[in-house]
């Protein structure tokens, strides 16, 4: 249960899942493996993951106040993931009593570059209204991220509650989301002010084969949201705001793991845009989209979603390494 310390104002509350992620490197590619092989490994890696999570630690990293609205179960995983968002500066601000165990992932990761990851999404589907205290809600920003079941209900509560209280949204769906199609988004599309996806996502949201950027970017638009978001991988991230379009590349990056990229980004365009507020909207949001883009490819330097996440020092450092300026 929430404790009157985290009855506070937050900058931003970020709503998804929390998860462990176990990664585990095999030692030979998919195809050589036969069925009934067992396989001796040398490495394996258990790590907190979750959208929700990693945005929460991203934006506390970069010295904002953060909180998480998630679902955990009563078990080991949950106990890990409440006591590193605690040594992050992040408040976990909801009842914590699912009898469903806690999300889990394994990353399998294969020599020769292919991976798989089984999901088991587990409590992260079983977060209701009730377990929300709204005295907790006192936020600039709500970052939802991926929900599903029970979960994306609530989300659509939360989202209500954030058009009647004037909170910004900041929507970041996972494709089981995006293939569920507008109707069923439309509850939490409306109260939306920031949309963010990646290029397929856009395409299956708006039942697109367009490959323009611009086609899409406009269609996100017409939704409802005032600024839009598409990340391309390599090839970097696209931003229009109803009135300009703005491009940034991405860098050439020795990746270790992408998993974390789209939360790593989200994270700093955010955070740009509330260490920024008296910049014009134009600067403001170049502002953003650099952060984001310094971040996301920090952590595709690491195994997990959440080792390189940058401190605001170490951001605006490589910023202006690679910016010349901020």
């Amino acid at each position: 249960m929430a404790s009157k310390k985290t009855k506070k104002e937050y900058d931003v509350i970020t709503v998804g899942s929390a998860t462990i992620d176990c990664f585990i490197n095999l030692p030979t590619d998919f195809k050589n493996i036969k069925h009934g092989a067992k396989l001796l490994i040398k490495d394996i890696q258990l790590l907190t993951g979750g959208g929700g999570t990693n945005v929460g630690v991203g934006l506390a990293r970069l010295g904002l106040k953060a909180g998480f609205i998630g679902e955990v179960g009563e078990d080991h995983s949950a106990h890990l993931i409440k006591k590193d968002l605690e040594h992050e500066g992040v408040d976990f601000i909801v009842k914590q009593h699912s009898r469903h165990l806690t999300a889990y992932s394994v990353i399998l990761e294969s020599k020769g570059q292919d991976r798989s990851i089984l999901v088991y999404k587990g409590a992260s589907s079983y977060l209701h209204p009730d377990e929300i205290d709204k005295a907790n809600l006192k936020t600039q920003w709500l970052y939802f991220g991926s929900a599903m079941g029970a979960s994306m209900k609530t989300m659509e509560y939360l989202a209500n509650h954030a058009r009647k209280k004037k909170i910004n949204v900041y929507f970041n769906p996972s494709s089981y989301m995006v293939k569920q199609g507008r109707k069923v988004l439309r509850k939490i599309l409306v109260a939306t002010k920031i949309l963010a996806m990646n290029k397929e996502e856009a395409q299956m949201l708006l039942k697109s084969g367009s490959s323009s950027v611009k086609s899409l970017l406009t269609g996100l638009w017409a939704l409802g949201p005032d600024i839009c978001i598409i990340t391309d991988g390599k090839r970097g991230v696209d931003v229009y705001d109803g009135t300009d379009f703005y491009s940034l590349k991405a860098h050439t990056v020795k990746a270790i793991d992408t998993t974390g990229a789209g939360d790593a980004f989200g994270t700093g365009f955010l955070a740009g845009l509330l260490m920024k507020k008296k910049m014009d909207k134009k600067k403001r949001i170049g502002f953003a989209m650099k952060l984001g883009i310094v971040n996301s490819e920090s952590v595709i330097r690491f195994v997990g979603t959440k080792k390189g996440l940058l401190s605001k020092r170490q951001a605006l450092a490589d910023m202006k390494k690679i910016y010349g300026s901020c």
